[in-house]
């Protein structure tokens, strides 16, 4: 008889595990955002424009490697541990990068910043030629700012979409640079609208 409660237990176990992990794991995209104007369909400046200053080398979610459009399993915290790693592929300094994301899930999601931990004073080197930096949502207070303002609709659980809105770069000259595009290593990521 034992033998007979054995099988059954470690099933009911595998069911039990396989009920628990798509509560903890869902299906997640990083995408870029929609310039394009309601009424006229057209993506006006700075939005259709790309940078070619900086590349996007991976996006990561947890450590994993993502695809831009393709679902991923992530956890509940998926926009806290999102990651944009970026190359600088110019010949001059870097002296201030952000990439901006939204939540098109939401109707006035708010704009997240996901920053290099560099360059935070004026004329400060943040990336030379050549070299790459992790951009996240920095530390502290923000990402719980970022969950009050999704809760007024929704739980921040619940998003499964975050799309990368605006790029912004400074460069060693004081030259800025804005756009909706940014220049890719994989051409899976590339951005559909870039002029």
């Amino acid at each position: 008889m034992p033998r007979t409660y054995l099988p059954f237990t470690a099933c009911l176990l595998t069911l039990i595990v396989f009920a628990v992990s798509p509560a903890q794991e869902q299906r997640k995209v990083v995408e870029w955002a929609n310039h394009r104007d309601i009424n006229t369909g057209v993506i006006t400046e700075p939005w259709s424009k790309q940078i070619d200053a900086l590349e996007l080398e991976e996006i990561l979610i947890g450590g994993r490697v993502v695809t831009i459009g393709d679902p991923v399993p992530a956890g509940i915290e998926w926009i806290n541990d999102l990651t944009f790693r970026v190359k600088n592929i110019s010949a001059e300094d870097i002296t201030f990068v952000q990439i901006t994301v939204t939540l098109p899930e939401t109707s006035r999601s708010p704009q997240i910043p996901f920053l290099a931990p560099c360059g935070h004073r004026e004329n400060q080197t943040c990336l030379r030629p050549g070299e790459q930096v992790d951009l996240k949502i920095p530390k502290g207070k923000l990402y719980d700012w970022v969950k009050e303002q999704v809760s007024k609709e929704k739980q921040v659980s619940t998003i499964s979409r975050a799309a990368i809105d605006a790029v912004f770069v400074t460069m060693s000259n004081g030259s800025e640079l804005m756009a909706g595009c940014l220049k890719t290593t994989d051409s899976r990521n590339t951005c559909p609208h870039k002029y």
